[in-house]
């Protein structure tokens, strides 16, 4: 199976917001996850919001994201990064 990681505005705004280290960290996690037979199984699915929603957790950061199906891919669609902090306010998904 391929996977392929997909980024929302937000997501890349977020991603810019970052101090380079931490960017190049999380941009690095995130194909490393994408490279492993099943992304999903270094996820968590998130409780409380849309039941479509997982994340990654990257250090302090956590990295919320979609799947979805595009033919033969699998698409991991990052919607938000923010510090463990921050991540799971509801004002940051539609």
């Amino acid at each position: 199976m391929r996977f392929v990681i997909r980024y929302a505005e937000r997501a890349v705004r977020d991603l810019r917001r970052l101090d380079d280290s931490v960017a190049h960290r999380i941009v690095g996690k995130l194909r490393q996850y994408r490279l492993s037979e099943n992304p999903l199984m270094h996820a968590q699915r998130l409780v409380g919001m849309q039941s479509d929603l997982y994340r990654f957790r990257i250090g302090d950061y956590r990295v919320v994201f979609t799947v979805t199906r595009e033919g033969q891919l699998i698409v991991l669609f990052v919607l938000h990064i923010a510090h463990h902090k921050e991540a799971y306010r509801l004002n940051h998904y539609p």
